[in-house]
């Protein structure tokens, strides 16, 4: 008996509709709640029901290219789905409505609509079953016949089902047509200020579009008969809905003083960045909206999208705008987000580390009882995929598995620190009183140090003159034999390829440049059986207590300013003890700082000297610099010196092409080498005992700014343990 002949063309047509439909199947969640008959469905059940549509299999029947952007629309329409986000309301006499709750509800014949609050446990969860009915009432409101919430649409006895899901939760938020947020502890809204129903489809009109029979939709049941009264379908007065966002969602700064609990909960950051819309609701389920008219094309209002809800989620959560509206997960911004996390708190310890999986776009092992083990582990996955070192700026008690890593999100409460941002009066003032604190002790002080100010850095006549005094400074160094330091004045000269004007280049300062480019680490860190080996910059220190602070200490180090810092155990001061250093870490900026500052010296080098290497400089090529010889014999007058300056720079040829017009990057650039030299940095403080190096922990960041540029060595190659 002859084989039937098989259609290539219709085998390849279901082909491609089977890859359509398994792409947008697989990036739903596992389980979902059917809104309209109170069930929760798995993908399969979904997948069934989708095919048996009659416009599926018109699809199907008479498939081609063009019919791939029907089948699309199609798929899209019928499979999306609403989120909730919502802080869990557990205690030892309440427990939220679980996926077994609901199964064995569904076996004695009831839903979700319907179903009593106590099951076999004898747990009461009548009020979180009020809650899982809203939310569902309002997905269909909204005309979603699909929901997903964390409490019962995760079968927790099944292991793979739970890493599976944490794993994908970020992108089940995004995928999500709305995520819907329920606000348990803020409170009704005054009647009279209540605007009326909110201007939504009605749920027949729902039921009636997925051709569901009225008698077999419990949701219309639930709205007409048994729960109407639970929760109240309005909107709130604009005004009104002002204060209360001031109310409840106050500044974020350090402090838990947020009234609603739902902004400092470890999982709702992941479901706020990643949603792509946001609807907020009240206590009662009362819409946090001002009045809102939809135009025909919209079905909801997106809260995310009003100003109101913007500034207040910005100002609450530390989440700046951008991060709200246009949040990208990944390696970007690493400290920042862990800045979001810091005032996060969580049930089970373990989460403050899994919620921010999709956050930093990682994927790693769920194991509950591990402890804050979990949040050392993320942290090591961020350093092997990303080579952003801020993760090192924090302060607080280190991690088990490495001194170098944070023990909790806490750690980065301090707002990140950045380079190029300029102080407000607030932190200038802060900063002043510090300085002034550590009474200005330093060695290098003594060496010809810091006499500018910061604020008259830019204006050429400061400088100028800075360079006059530091040059007269030089001369009687050479004299005596000293060595020769270059203060920021003159270094910020050499940055605008003005050095020949002022002949402020000096032994010291290109003996610092040789030491940088010669070593020249290797950038980044590795990370090998809980050692991390990363390049930094060593100075070292002698903490002294001070008195009536046992936990306080003052550390000076040779062309650093003073330091005054807090650590949170006693530090072995006695003999024998550990030595003790504050480090920089080198990290991608500084080694571009340092090669922009290079390639200055080398412009200058080419313009004044001629084919001369900074390997070959030494003090005999430096009195051979016109400037320099044309200085000594004039005398070390200052006013001479400014004639010889002025006469300079009068005459002087047009600089070299490369300093004439500078576009957007080599202006950054220059700007890191400036902020390299001039600005303040972040340390901190490493014990070292032996062969190991350890990482102090400090109640405080400690920030400091260089007073000299003389390094005492180049950058090394650490093991941190």
């Amino acid at each position: 008996m002859p084989r039937p002949r098989i259609d290539p063309s219709r085998e390849n047509a279901k082909r491609a509709i089977s890859r359509i439909i398994r792409v947008t199947v697989e990036n739903i969640p596992l389980k979902l709640i059917d809104t309209c008959l109170g069930v929760i469905v798995d993908r399969g059940t979904m997948l069934s029901n989708f095919q048996k549509l009659d416009e599926y299999k018109l699809i199907e029947e008479s498939f081609s290219d063009n019919g791939t952007k029907r089948l699309q629309d199609l798929l899209k329409s019928y499979f999306e789905y609403a989120m909730f986000s919502h802080r869990w309301n557990e205690t030892e006499m309440t427990k939220e409505p679980t996926y077994e709750f609901i199964k064995d509800a569904e076996d004695h014949g009831l839903n979700i609509y319907d179903c009593s609050g106590k099951g076999p446990d004898g747990k009461e969860r009548e009020e979180n079953m009020i809650k899982l009915r809203g939310f569902c009432y309002t997905a269909a409101k909204c005309g979603f016949r699909w929901a997903w919430s964390d409490t019962c649409c995760i079968d927790k006895t099944i292991p793979s089902e739970v890493q599976v899901s944490i794993n994908s939760m970020f992108r089940w938020y995004h995928n999500s047509a709305l995520t819907i947020v329920y606000l348990h502890d803020v409170e009704d809204v005054d009647p009279l200020n209540r605007l009326g129903p909110l201007p939504s489809d009605s749920v027949y009109d729902f039921v009636d579009k997925h051709h569901i029979a009225s008698q077999k939709a419990p949701i219309l049941q639930y709205v007409e008969e048994k729960h109407s009264g639970e929760f109240v379908d309005t909107q709130v007065d604009g005004t009104a809905l002002e204060i209360l966002l001031k109310r409840h969602f106050p500044q974020f700064d350090g402090e838990l003083n947020v009234t609603s609990e739902w902004c400092v909960r470890c999982w709702t950051l992941q479901e706020m960045v990643a949603s792509r819309h946001l609807r907020f609701y009240c206590k009662s389920w009362t819409a946090l909206e001002p009045d809102f008219d939809p135009p025909n094309t919209e079905r909801f209002s997106d809260h995310r999208n009003e100003r109101l809800w913007q500034d207040a989620l910005s100002r609450s959560t530390g989440v700046d705008r951008e991060g709200l509206l246009n949040f990208t997960p990944g390696m970007t911004n690493v400290r920042e987000k862990l800045h979001w996390a810091s005032r996060r708190e969580a049930t089970y310890v373990e989460d403050m580390a899994y919620s921010l999986l999709g956050i930093f776009d990682i994927h790693m092992p769920v194991l509950y009882g591990e402890g804050m083990k979990a949040f050392g582990r993320l942290q090591e996955e961020i350093m092997k995929r990303s080579h952003d070192l801020s993760i090192f700026d924090f302060s607080g008690h280190a991690s088990s598995v490495n001194s170098c890593l944070a023990h909790s999100p806490l750690c980065y409460l301090e707002k990140p620190f950045q380079w190029n941002k300029k102080k407000t009066h607030v932190e200038a003032g802060a900063e002043s009183k510090v300085e002034g604190d550590e009474e200005g002790g330093d060695e290098g002080d003594e060496e010809g140090g810091d006499e500018g100010d910061d604020e008259n850095d830019d204006k050429a006549s400061d400088e100028v003159r800075e360079g006059v005094d530091e040059y007269n400074r030089i001369r009687a160094g050479s004299r005596s034999g000293g060595v020769a330091i270059v203060n920021k004045s003159a270094l910020i000269q050499i940055l605008h390829g003005t050095t020949s004007v002022l002949g402020a280049a000096t032994p010291a300062l290109f003996d610092c440049f040789k030491k940088l480019l010669e070593s020249d680490p290797p950038l980044g860190h590795s990370l090998i059986n809980g050692a991390i080996t990363v390049s930094i910059f060593e100075h070292k220190v002698k903490p002294e207590g001070i008195n009536g602070h046992p936990l306080r200490y003052t550390a000076k180090a040779n062309g650093l300013t003073g330091t005054v810092f807090t650590t949170l155990e006693p530090l072995k001061l006695d003999g024998g003890g550990p030595e003790y250093y504050l480090v920089r870490v080198y990290d991608r900026r500084v080694r571009r700082a340092i090669r922009v500052l290079a390639s200055r010296v080398k412009f200058w080098l080419k313009d004044n000297i001629g084919g001369l290497n900074i390997s070959d400089l030494n003090v005999d090529a430096l009195k051979d610099l016109k400037l320099f010889n044309r200085a000594s014999r004039e005398g070390s007058d200052a006013t001479k010196v400014q004639a010889v300056a002025d006469s300079n720079k009068s005459q002087q040829h047009q600089p070299h092409k490369a300093h004439d017009k500078l576009d957007a990057h080599e202006k950054e650039e220059r700007e890191h080498a400036r902020e390299f030299l001039t600005g303040p940095f972040v340390v901190f403080l490493v014990a070292k005992d032996g062969d190991a190096w350890c990482r102090v922990a400090t109640e405080s960041r400690i920030i400091v700014r260089y007073t000299t540029y003389k390094f005492s060595q180049a950058v090394e190659r650490r093991n941190l343990v």
